[in-house]
């Protein structure tokens, strides 16, 4: 059976045979999800990562629904090739196929090897004000350090705050199923563990006068979290996580930095040090690091430090360097703390926490200077 590639089909032609991935599928109710369904959509890619928009007439859902799903490979005989909608495409192609009665869906097993996945065009954030209330086509997006999410229930939505790796931030707005199919939870714990990369597609940028704008994720609206399939989520994890010990004048605790945080300290972006060391080298970028002095404003990373003796920090921000010390603190560590519940395995030496102020500028003990000293625990 001869199969068509999506680049090469064309309106007026009917006999065309494809073999795609269903890369999502929503249903279209108009503007509320209460509404009867006016069509079922679907986004389709091909072997080579050509991706085209399929529409569904309510007539022909009950018939072939049965028949399709999210991820899998089939082929598709007997539709129709027509011109793109103007409004809200899902994709850039300029033609657009609609399904049938007639049309015939093969499921393909097994699973083809190196079938895309997904297809989308990422948008920058700083690009996102300029699509505001824009109706031509539906965004996708990358969020690449971290999430805030807001309460939702059935009747409201959920608000998600998305922060790129320059630290640019935009809310998404998710309604009906959508906010309910996302797992806050689940990705909170996710976070706890590694960086959280997400892409969100199929969300048109709003806004009114006077309101920040936001994305909205209704029915279009798909998201795929730390998946490594994903070529432009894979990319994301060549990135650093630099766990080091480090100490002041009362005791030596650990720290971890992830990536541009650690990039600032290195000097140097992952990719340069992969090219000169292989992965059993410490790199000298990594060493000259011992006995440099800094000032770091911190978190406590919560997970971590509930399973250990001693807590352990997130880096949040250098606030200061000082340049390499000619002496340094060092301390001898024990094994395990005395004791025999939480409370009473406490360090008397360890420092106290002092919550930092919401003000740009802190007072001087709110900060501590601290060396890092110990080439051994240093990882990259």
């Amino acid at each position: 059976m001869a199969i068509d590639l999506l680049s090469d089909i064309r309106p007026e032609q009917y006999h065309w045979t494809i073999c795609v991935r269903i890369s999502r599928m929503w249903e279209f109710h108009g503007k509320s999800d209460d509404e009867e369904i006016k069509h079922l959509d679907l986004v389709i890619i091909d072997k080579k990562g050509t991706s085209m928009y399929v529409e569904i007439p309510p007539d022909s859902i009950p018939v072939l629904k049965p028949q399709l799903q999210e991820g899998k490979v089939v082929t598709i005989k007997k539709f129709v090739v027509q011109q793109a909608k103007h409004e809200y495409r899902v994709v850039q192609n300029p033609y657009m196929i609609k399904l049938n009665k007639r049309t015939i869906i093969t499921a393909v097993e097994p699973d083809p090897a190196m079938f895309p996945k997904i297809t989308c065009m990422l948008t920058p954030f700083s690009e996102l004000e300029q699509h505001k209330n824009m109706r031509d086509k539906f965004l996708a997006v990358s969020n690449t350090a971290n999430f805030h999410i807001g309460a939702g229930t059935i009747q409201t939505r959920r608000t998600i705050t998305l922060r790129d790796v320059s630290g640019m931030t935009v809310n998404l707005s998710l309604a009906g199923a959508r906010e309910i199919e996302f797992d806050g939870d689940e990705v909170y714990a996710i976070g706890q563990e590694t960086p959280v990369v997400a892409i969100f597609v199929g969300t048109p940028m709003k806004g009114s006068r006077g309101q920040p704008s936001y994305l909205s994720g209704t029915s279009a609206c798909r998201w795929y979290i730390n998946d490594f399939e994903i070529p432009a989520i894979q990319e994301y994890y060549n990135m650093y996580k630099l766990s080091f010990m480090a100490a002041d004048e009362t005791y030596e605790l650990e720290f971890v930095e992830f990536d541009q945080k650690a990039q600032q300290l290195i000097g140097k972006p992952i990719q340069r040090l992969q090219s000169i060391y292989n992965k059993f080298d410490t790199p000298a970028e990594i060493s000259n690091l011992i006995s440099q002095r800094y000032t770091f404003i911190v978190k406590v990373s919560a997970k971590k430090s509930m399973i250990s003796d001693e807590p352990s920090y997130d880096v949040i921000y250098i606030k200061e360097k000082f340049g390499r010390q000619a002496n340094i603190p060092v301390f001898g560590k024990t094994n395990s703390l005395t004791g025999t519940s939480s409370s009473q395995t406490v360090q008397r030496s360890l420092p106290s926490l002092v919550p930092m102020e919401p003000k740009k500028v802190q007072r001087k003990n709110q900060h501590q200077e601290i060396n890092i000293n110990d080439p051994s625990k240093i990882q990259y």
